[in-house]
């Protein structure tokens, strides 16, 4: 299914592209995603994977194998899922071992962070869903950060991936040939080692270099559909939670029945966690929508300014 916020006519474009180029897999697409998410993530290197799913097995790809190389708990399904298939896998047996590997990694989910642990031996990952929480986690130790894009609302992807940043060149190295089923980077048909099959739909990266493009004035409408909704919700405890597993939003302490009837006609999504309500925030806050929410005078005065991303 695609995604409702899909820009069709670009998926169109840039199938149209790819089928020209003949480039589909692992190709410039992916090359010119990944340089201009540096641009926007400056000294940390970009490796563009095919999931999330992807993602986790190339960091336990860094490794010389083992079942307690790669741990992690509270973790997103694929995550997880991901961490238990290399438990299972045998591909350490067979592979030659890597130059560079690490010990292994311990996986973390924004926000629930564990402190960094600078003498132990274990790098250090934590999954995020937007580009704004990985220029935080940047700075607080990490060693790897993955940007689980197909959470993201500051963007929008017509298919899987996920983008793994990093300062080390040797995890960098690891990762780019254990995604290409263990060939590095300009030797093909050169296995040099024990690989996946992580690699990027060209047609995606195409997509979401595009997107890009439209990051901070969408970014900036987010922030003030947040603002708006926060001020209609004041009275249930409404918070601002941007990044969490299963989608960010805005935190809501109580959901009444007349709250949850309000919600469901003004067309705006909501979910339970286990401290309350998480409630989706829209790029778009209607005026209808505002309307049954009883202010549409305060969301014409807040968005005015704000132009629209898709229109």
């Amino acid at each position: 299914m695609i995604p409702t916020e899909i820009d069709l006519q670009l998926l169109e474009a840039c199938v149209l592209e790819t089928a020209e180029t003949g480039e589909f897999i692992l190709k410039g697409a992916t090359a010119k995603l990944e340089a201009a998410l540096q641009e926007i993530i400056p000294g940390w290197q970009a490796i563009g994977t095919s999931s999330v799913f992807g993602a986790v097995l190339l960091l336990a790809q860094t490794t010389d194998g083992g079942a307690d190389t790669v741990v992690g708990t509270g973790l997103p399904v694929p995550a997880q899922a991901a961490i238990e298939a290399h438990q299972r896998s045998a591909w350490a047996v067979f592979g030659t071992p890597r130059t560079n590997a690490v010990r292994g990694w311990r996986v973390s989910d924004w926000p629930e962070l564990r402190a960094v642990e600078p003498a132990d031996a274990m790098k250090e990952a934590v999954i995020v869903r937007e580009l704004s929480t990985v220029s935080s986690a940047t700075t607080l130790g990490f060693d790897a950060v993955i940007w689980d894009v197909a959470g993201s609302r500051e963007v929008a992807a017509p298919g899987d991936i996920a983008v793994v940043f990093t300062k080390s060149s040797d995890i960098e190295a690891l990762m780019r040939a254990s995604r290409n089923h263990g060939q590095p980077v300009g030797k093909r048909f050169h296995h040099e080692q024990v690989g996946v099959n992580a690699r990027v739909d060209d047609v995606v990266a195409k997509y979401l270099t595009a997107e890009l493009r439209n990051l901070y004035p969408r970014r900036a409408r987010l922030r003030t559909t947040t603002a708006v909704l926060c001020e209609l919700l004041t009275e249930y405890g409404a918070r601002s939670i941007p990044d969490i597993h299963g989608g960010g939003g805005i935190h809501i302490d109580t959901m009444p029945e007349s709250l949850s009837r309000t919600l469901a006609d003004a067309g705006l999504a909501f979910r339970a966690t286990g401290t309350g309500w998480i409630v989706r925030v829209p790029t778009q806050l209607s005026n209808e929508a505002a309307q049954c929410l009883g202010s549409a005078s305060l969301l014409a005065d807040s968005i005015g300014s704000v132009q629209p991303v898709f229109g």
